[in-house]
């Protein structure tokens, strides 16, 4: 039942954007108990996004399968290529995404974005505001931006909620 719950938080976020714990479920399941008109375009997606992710080559220690950092790059990474439709290659996304990850592993004592990531990925992770936070960090890692401007989105983000 865990599997089942993590993709349909995964759907419902591509299709609605961040949302607290499991608040979305239940209208979600109830709109679309008969039919999902959706499906192609979901089905897209997601197919699109973990075809990407598989080409990126991540070890099978990295930090995105984690179950945290995994939900959040999906979204972000689906964010990316079929929403924003930025133009991004597997292995800028590799290097980008690990080398985020590795500041946030081997630091002692993290400031800044990965201080941030890490909390959000570790206390009270289903949490929209955590989400977000996670989902902005992660967005502008995969675009390239500096922490500043990273920074300066999530600060934007977070006014607005």
């Amino acid at each position: 039942m865990g599997d089942l719950r993590y993709a349909l938080t995964i759907i419902i976020t591509m299709m609605s954007g961040y949302f607290n714990r499991d608040d979305a479920f239940g209208d979600f399941l109830e709109r679309y108990n008969d039919d999902f008109p959706h499906e192609p375009e979901i089905d897209l997606r997601i197919t699109r996004t973990l075809e990407f992710i598989d080409e990126c080559g991540f070890q099978s220690k990295s930090r995105v399968w984690r179950k945290a950092d995994l939900f959040s790059f999906i979204v972000e990474l689906d964010n990316v290529l079929m929403l924003k439709e930025v133009v991004v290659q597997p292995s800028h996304v590799l290097d980008r995404i690990d080398s985020f990850y590795s500041r946030i592993d081997t630091s002692g004592d993290m400031v800044g974005l990965p201080a941030i990531y890490y909390k959000a990925a570790l206390q009270a992770s289903n949490d929209r505001a955590n989400r977000v936070r996670r989902g902005t960090i992660l967005f502008g890692v995969l675009k390239g931006q500096s922490d500043d401007q990273i920074l300066a989105s999530l600060d934007n983000y977070l006014l607005q909620m």
